[in-house]
């Protein structure tokens, strides 16, 4: 399988996958922004304990997210190549080869993207998970 034909199966017949791969990224993005916020803020000085409450929420909902959107990642994968093989029936034989490529190609960027994801969370999710352990201790202290 060249890297090329797979490179271009990602804007074409794998487009939702890359979709998924952006919300992903978005709700990493989001959840690392909420944790330098909550990393900045003086959270016992903190006026407002229903600010806190939608930060820590706004936080828990984004990396749940993205915890989320990486385990679909292998999904999409087997989709996309059950899809492409039940395309099979339609096309004349010649064609067959074609169907088998585009079943290779989901199955494939459903599992890059599932390991890059993974390896991206092994990172991120003590930083993360501390920003969240830090709210709900003050929300339950303060609640």
């Amino acid at each position: 399988m060249s890297g090329e034909k797979l490179g271009k199966s990602i804007f074409t017949n794998d487009s939702v996958i890359l979709m998924f791969a952006v919300l992903t990224f978005i709700s990493l993005g989001l959840s690392l922004f909420i944790c330098k916020k909550v990393e900045k803020m003086n959270i016992k000085n903190e006026k407002s304990l229903n600010s806190i409450k939608t930060i820590y929420a706004l936080l828990s909902a984004s990396y749940t997210l993205f915890i989320t959107f990486i385990s679909i990642f292998p999904l999409l994968g087997m989709g996309g190549t059950v899809l492409a093989l039940l395309k099979l029936d339609e096309k004349i034989i010649s064609n067959a080869q074609n169907s088998f490529f585009d079943a290779l190609t989901s199955t494939m960027w459903g599992i890059i993207f599932a390991i890059v994801f993974k390896i991206i969370n092994a990172i991120f999710t003590t930083y993360i998970e501390d920003s969240i352990k830090k709210l709900s201790d003050y929300i339950k202290k303060e609640g």
